[in-house]
């Protein structure tokens, strides 16, 4: 069980970082996808289409690899879509400046919260 939890463990960080990495690489990008993007009603469902696409496959991986057995559907479908709107909203308050910490350390807590949350949806009973 142990190799299992690093094994968890080690594909959330690679996946959060990949992401954060992508969206942040090049600020112009970061800034059109959670910022300017808000002014485009059109925009908006498509940001809204990728945020529910990444809560669908966040569902389904895990669904196949850890499913925790006591927690309900509708519990872990808030759970995923906590985790994946408050990326979201993490990067945007990076973008603005409004945390007062560098990049690699918001991804360090944040990597350390969805774990955290993981293990406390894999011991919930709902």
């Amino acid at each position: 069980v142990a190799g299992v939890r690093i094994a968890w463990r080690a594909r959330n960080r690679v996946a959060i970082e990949t992401f954060v990495r992508e969206v942040t690489d090049d600020p112009r990008v970061a800034r059109f996808a959670f910022i300017e993007a808000l002014g485009s009603p059109a925009l908006v469902d498509r940001r809204l289409a990728a945020l529910r696409s990444m809560v669908d496959a966040l569902l389904d991986h895990k669904g196949r690899s850890r499913r925790a057995p006591g927690a309900s559907d509708s519990y872990r479908e808030v759970v995923a879509t906590v985790l994946v709107g408050g990326l979201a909203e993490l990067l945007i308050a990076w973008l603005h400046q409004n945390i007062n910490a560098e990049l690699p350390q918001l991804v360090e807590d944040y990597i350390r919260l969805a774990n955290d949350i993981g293990d406390a949806t894999n011991r919930a009973k709902h």
